[in-house]
């Protein structure tokens, strides 16, 4: 991360008004049009911050997930963007636990995927994209035992 972006990561953690982290892939909604219907479907208020996280995956034969960070505003919203990831779930998880660190209670809100379970089935295990809301839920669940301090997955 460089010096701008580390100050914007330290400001959204010790800010801790963001209480809802929202992946997003930018090729399928524009950051206005997700955040409209992730605002309207979970009755999320203007008051209540988003941050969106979108994940690009580098070389996925290296198994040392340590991806590079870049934070950025976008007509006012926080966007962090992961580059250089070995898997999509696990950099969601690693951002969400940190994010999480303060015990503020954090939502990670995943879009349905569309398409026969069968077809995202076979695509999470040929391309690792699919079935990740679960595998989030997994990985918290696994790196945090104290469901009350967990992030939340919702996917809806």
């Amino acid at each position: 991360m460089d010096g701008a972006a580390q100050m914007l990561w330290t400001d959204m953690l010790l800010d801790g008004t963001f209480g809802v982290l929202v992946p997003h892939r930018p090729n399928h909604h524009s950051l206005a049009s997700k955040e409209k219907t992730i605002r309207r479907k979970h009755r999320i208020p203007a008051a209540v911050s988003l941050v969106f996280l979108e994940v690009y995956t580098g070389d996925t034969s290296n198994f040392d997930n340590s991806p590079l960070l870049a934070i950025h505003r976008d007509e006012g919203r926080f966007v962090i963007v992961a580059y250089d990831c070995v898997s999509v779930a696990h950099t969601i998880a690693q951002i969400a636990l940190e994010m999480n660190s303060r015990g503020d209670s954090l939502d990670v809100i995943f879009g349905w995927s569309q398409g026969h379970p069968l077809k995202l089935a076979l695509g999470f295990v040929v391309f690792g994209q699919g079935d990740i809301p679960n595998l989030v839920e997994d990985l918290l669940e696994a790196a945090t035992k104290n469901k009350s301090t967990r992030p939340t997955v919702i996917v809806g």
